[in-house]
């Protein structure tokens, strides 16, 4: 269901293109990385390939890995996403990364990705992984912590956004958060994590 609500707003970005194409222009394109293609992680896929970034795509069965990239592809021989056999040449490569594994998961996933990761931004989607987890598994990362209602995004009313709620400590890497939030078709929602309070970026 939750692949499904990803996909359907993903639609809505698309649709959104043009308005949001002057910020998006602004932005340099990046690499990013999604480490893990569950349904979390294929929908993350499916919306941002739509975007403007490079979007780098792993996952342990490598073989589903691979059919799932090649279908993009097959549906849009534009998109600028590609298979990766290793996760740490993913996460070199990667401007960002978004680990979308089970929370089970996250220690090993980690301790590959580890080395390559310095300084990097890294997303916690908060329905699949836990930021505070994540942070002190990745100590010298910048993790960006993001979640929504999952009943909003499970039964997504017609015609309006589902807000994402983004928490960081930086408003540089936050705003560059917001942008991917937007490119995937949710209303970011920035939270101030040293007032509890909920700010705006314009």
């Amino acid at each position: 269901m939750l692949f499904l609500a990803l996909s359907q707003w993903s639609e809505a970005a698309h649709r959104r293109k043009f308005a949001l194409s002057n910020s998006i222009e602004m932005r340099t394109k990046q690499t990013i990385a999604i480490i893990g293609l569950g349904d979390v992680g294929k929908g993350l896929a499916t919306a941002l390939a739509k975007g403007t970034d490079r979007v780098l795509l792993f996952d342990e069965n490598a073989k589903e890995a691979e059919n799932f990239t090649a279908n993009l592809l097959k549906a849009n021989p534009a998109y600028d996403v590609e298979f990766m056999i290793c996760a740490a040449n993913a996460s070199w490569e990667a401007d960002i990364i978004i680990p979308t594994v089970a929370q089970a998961e996250l220690p090993k996933i980690t301790a590959y990705i580890k080395e390559y990761v310095n300084q990097k931004i890294v997303i916690s989607i908060g329905n699949t992984c836990n930021g505070y987890a994540l942070q002190e598994l990745l100590p010298n990362v910048k993790v960006v912590k993001t979640f929504t209602n999952e009943v909003s995004v499970n039964q997504p009313t017609k015609g309006k956004m589902v807000d994402c709620h983004i928490e960081g400590s930086e408003t540089s890497i936050v705003e560059n958060v917001v942008d991917l939030i937007k490119t995937i078709g949710f209303n970011p929602v920035v939270i101030n994590p040293t007032k509890t309070e909920i700010i705006e970026l314009v």
